[in-house]
């Protein structure tokens, strides 16, 4: 269906805090002791995307709402690229970096272990297979640290080369956020990564076309399309469904 529609790229997480059909990524979340039929489950679903010719924007994971430090980050990120990188993708050094909930940790001093992550996965990707690299940001929360766009605080990165932004339903952010993307000094392409996802509640179909238009109308260089209800590499029915995981 995607496809028919003209859509090139699937943005997906490889794990987050929900198992699929053959349990947790990492039982118990202790990072040594990593679960391959889990991996083995999702690969299916990496497969028929890029059966189908998608790019896929591939989070190892939320590393900054987990319990990781650098060194395990840097061994389930590795893992994951191992496991992927040979098929084509945009990395994403994790998901939502600034959340209000990340882990201490993940925040201290400007985010100086994410970005110490950033460097080690640079090296990696600059050997193997060159991916285009950026970071994706929480756009909930206006007050949050560098909320809305990976610019803010990552912009000077030598690893990130293009900056992704997430207004959610703040659709009035979209053109002064990309604005301010493309006037910061040595300006990187710009992607909507997130805007609401249609059928979240307080997201519809024409606002979903409206943060489209108004992206691409501003410059954005894409946006991504995001729909309640297929976060999850889960064949179980009621995984689909956000709250029905949330309720479990």
């Amino acid at each position: 269906d995607r496809r028919r529609k003209g859509f090139t790229l699937a943005q997906a997480a490889a794990f987050i805090e929900f198992p699929n059909e053959a349990g947790h990524a990492f039982p118990a979340r202790v990072w040594s002791n990593l679960n391959a039929a889990f991996f083995r489950a999702s690969d299916r679903r990496f497969a028929h995307l890029w059966e189908q010719g998608f790019v896929v924007a591939l989070h190892p994971t939320w590393i900054t709402t987990t319990d990781m430090r650098l060194p395990e980050a840097v061994a389930v990120s590795r893992y994951v690229y191992a496991r992927y990188g040979a098929y084509s993708l945009v990395w994403s050094l994790t998901g939502e970096y600034n959340l209000d909930h990340a882990k201490p940790y993940w925040r201290e001093d400007r985010f100086a272990a994410l970005r110490a992550l950033g460097r080690e996965m640079q090296a990696i990707n600059e050997r193997a297979y060159r991916h285009p690299m950026s970071v994706h940001p929480a756009g909930g929360n206006p007050a949050a640290d560098g909320a809305f766009s990976s610019h803010y605080v990552m912009h000077r990165e030598p690893w990130l080369d293009h900056n992704w932004l997430q207004t959610y339903r703040f659709v009035e952010r979209v053109v002064p956020e990309l604005q301010r993307a493309y006037r910061t000094p040595e300006p990187k392409p710009v992607v909507l990564a997130e805007p609401c996802y249609e059928n979240a509640g307080d997201c519809d179909a024409d606002t979903m076309r409206l943060q489209a238009w108004t992206a691409f109308l501003a410059g954005a260089a894409g946006f991504v399309y995001g729909a309640e209800g297929v976060y999850y590499l889960d064949d179980r029915p009621d995984v689909g469904d956000f709250q029905a995981v949330l309720r479990r």
